[in-house]
């Protein structure tokens, strides 16, 4: 069983991780024309495809980062779309950078500033470890330990 200060800290980037997401889609779906063409500009996915995946993504992310955010059933579920979607955004954000591609990569809502591919990459895999460490975490609650399993013999 963690300790007490363990179990702070994994609270806590529960919380921080699912008010990000969701802050993040809430921007997203604010202005989701603008993600299109953000999503359009990786060059995979067009019209109306593109449309469709700013849609879902967006929600998604509202979705994911509420669930994770109250804490509640669901929260495996949750931590599997965010880190789905973080494995994707990665293989997205590399696909651009091998291309050349000089985009917004979209992640925060609308900016005119080029993507830095490395940072991006490196703070998507960064979340995408927090989650991995959040869901073990997580599984590890929901399973009862050595004590409450039953003696068989």
């Amino acid at each position: 069983m963690p300790r007490k200060g363990t179990t702070i800290c994994l609270h806590l980037l529960r919380f921080l991780l699912g008010t990000f997401f969701l802050i993040v889609g809430l921007i997203k779906v604010w202005d989701l024309d603008r993600f299109t063409e953000d999503i359009f500009n990786y060059q995979l996915l067009f019209p109306p495809y593109d449309g469709y995946a700013a849609y879902l993504v967006a929600w998604l992310e509202v979705f994911a980062g509420l669930v994770v955010l109250i804490g509640w059933r669901g929260t495996l579920g949750g931590l599997l779309l965010i880190g789905g979607m973080l494995a994707a955004f990665i293989g997205a954000l590399s696909i651009a950078a091998a291309k050349g591609l000089n985009i917004n990569c979209g992640c925060f809502g609308s900016s005119d500033e080029p993507t830095n591919f490395p940072l991006h990459i490196g703070m998507n895999a960064s979340l995408l470890l927090i989650t991995g460490i959040l869901f073990v975490w997580q599984l590890r609650r929901g399973l009862p330990s050595d004590s409450e399993q039953p003696d068989l013999d």
